[in-house]
């Protein structure tokens, strides 16, 4: 007779490879049957107010760390009001990815109700991942799906893109508002350009006027990670010649790829 093999997630898996020692838990559930974060949090006796799912990452040294993070549900484009009001219930928030969505012709996520943050989804379904096209793309969908032009006004826009892009992550106590205390998580924007001149209301433009070519300064945690075209953590040369080395040969080759 064959011995019952121990079931493991991709996050256990990872860790026995690294040699990482780690305690399993678990908990009853109906075979086939999909138990959601909050019973398992009552089951294992923690706080049901937020739910959790496990991260694994590699920091600069190397060495790989476990995060426990808010569940972000991404795209929500087919979810009903029922199902809407049990995810703002459970604290999931909802990850809009409006120009994804718009190419793929896969739906409309215009949620009320739960904390709403921006995604750009994968260069599979959004070829330049500017977060500067999320936000516009996200307010004029608004308005076209309701039929009002002040539907999600450019403040409630860049929010999305902010703080409730922390909040989604379990970082609203740290980043997404600029206030004494908070991580220097910033970007700065080059105003003196032609398409951005003249400004008559700073927060429409960053709407519906600014790009992700307009930005000029890159920081976190205090850190500059880009500054006016230079990249001084990155080996910018090496990258650019790994992309294409790994690019050049798939555009001349004779297998089809699919295109979206």
């Amino acid at each position: 007779m064959a011995k019952n093999k121990e079931e493991k997630t991709n996050v256990m898996r990872v860790l026995e490879q690294k040699k990482i020692a780690y305690t399993a838990h678990s908990y009853p559930h109906e075979e086939g049957v999909a138990v959601d974060g909050v019973t398992v949090a009552k089951s294992m006796g923690f706080d049901p107010a937020q739910v959790f799912k496990t991260l694994v990452a590699r920091g600069a040294s190397g060495q790989y760390y476990v995060f426990d993070v808010p569940v972000v549900a991404a795209h929500c484009v087919h979810v009903t009001q029922e199902d809407m009001q049990l995810l703002a219930k459970r604290h999931v928030s909802a990850a809009h990815c409006p120009v994804s969505n718009l190419k793929l012709a896969s739906g409309c996520a215009v949620k009320a109700g739960m904390n709403v943050c921006l995604g750009t989804d994968s260069v599979a379904s959004n070829n330049n991942l500017d977060l500067f096209e999320e936000i516009k793309a996200a307010a004029l969908m608004a308005k076209g799906k309701t039929g009002d032009p002040k539907a999600l006004p450019a403040e409630a826009a860049l929010m999305m893109a902010t703080v409730c892009g922390a909040r989604a992550q379990g970082r609203s106590a740290e980043c997404g508002i600029i206030e004494l205390g908070m991580d220097a998580d910033l970007i700065l924007l080059d105003f003196n350009q032609p398409h951005l001149i003249p400004c008559h209301n700073v927060l429409s433009h960053l709407v519906y006027a600014a790009s992700g070519h307009d930005v000029a300064l890159t920081m976190v945690r205090g850190k500059i990670l880009y500054a006016d075209g230079k990249y001084p953590t990155l080996d910018i040369a090496g990258a650019l010649k790994e992309l294409h080395d790994y690019a050049i040969p798939r555009v001349f080759s004779d297998e089809p790829e699919a295109q979206a």
